[in-house]
Parts: structure tokens; sequence; C-alpha cells
């Protein structure tokens, strides 16, 4: 093999590897996978902050509904690929604990489309809700979703970046679930 051909299939491999790695990179920021925002750890321990969420016909979800007993937000978008993935595994389980109420919140985006698509669709387990005041959106830092923030009786208890994709991930949810 000649020293240019050589060098070929070396720049060949570079430029092969460069192209893989930003892939994925992108793909992980579309999915949800890397979280540019953090749900803010000061939170933790603190009232859920006042807000606004609005079903696609109108429906108000009130305060007093989110701060009475055990509630898990799911922030979520409709054309999130890691939401599918996180939808999936609620499905099957949030059926499960009557005792804790699910809610989906779609932060950002076309708030009659998102809510549309979101009704039309039968892979939530819950019902869905637009975050009208951008509690969480409204910085003007990237938005990463899912996002679950547990909340007890008013107080924010938890909350989770990312989709419950692995069975590691999920063991440990369920675990947190069944501890409640």
């Amino acid at each position: 093999m000649t020293h240019h051909r050589l060098k070929d299939i070396l720049i060949g491999s570079a430029v092969a590897t460069l192209l893989c790695a930003i892939f994925a990179f992108v793909y992980l920021q579309r999915s949800g996978a890397a979280v540019t925002e953090t749900f803010s750890p000061r939170l933790i321990g603190k009232p859920f902050p006042s807000a606004r969420f609005t079903a696609l016909y109108g429906e108000v979800l009130s305060a007093d509904t989110i701060r009475t007993g055990k509630v898990v937000l799911v922030y979520f978008t409709p054309d999130c690929d890691a939401c599918a993935v996180e939808s999936a595994f609620l499905k099957s389980q949030a059926p499960l604990r009557a005792d804790v109420k699910f809610y989906g919140i779609i932060p950002i985006g076309d708030k009659q489309a998102a809510l549309t698509a979101a009704s039309a669709s039968d892979k939530y387990p819950f019902k869905v809700y637009y975050d009208d005041g951008l509690l969480y959106g409204r910085s003007s830092k990237t938005i990463r979703v899912p996002l679950k923030i547990f909340i007890e009786n008013g107080i924010v208890r938890k909350a989770w970046l990312g989709a419950t994709g692995s069975i590691s991930d999920q063991t440990a949810f369920l675990t947190w679930l069944n501890s409640l």
C-alpha cells in the first residue's frame, strides 16, 4: 500500500468519525438526552411556583389540584422521540397508582397545534395541558424534555430529566414510585 493511499484512508476515516460524532451530538440534542437547561434543584423542598396550565378546550388545571396530594407533572412535546419513550413507559405504570395523579404539560411551541397533536394521540396516559405562563420555558436557554416533577401537597419533592428508557432508570423510578 502506498503512502498516499494510506494517507487517504486515514483522512477518510477521520472525516467519517467526525461526521458520526456530529450526527450523534445533533441527535442527542433533538431527542432530549442532552440537558442544556435543568430544573433548578433550589425548587426541591419548596412550594411549586404559580402556574397556569390549560387543556385543548380551555379547561384549566387548578392550583388546588396541583397542591393537593401526590402529583407528577410530565413535561414533554409531541414531536420529541425521548418523550415518546417516556410516555410508553408511563402508560404502563401511571394507571397502577390511583393515589398519584399524572398530568402532561407541554412547555413550548404553538399551543393549539401541540395540544391538538397530543390529544389526537393515544400514547399519553394522562390529561395534557399547555404551560400558558411558560413556567419552565421562560428563560432563553434551550429546553429539554421529558422532565418529570413530583409534587406532594404543593411541595416539589423530586425531579427527573430525560426519559426513563433504560431498564435501570425504569427500575429506579418504579422503586421510588412504589415507596410512596
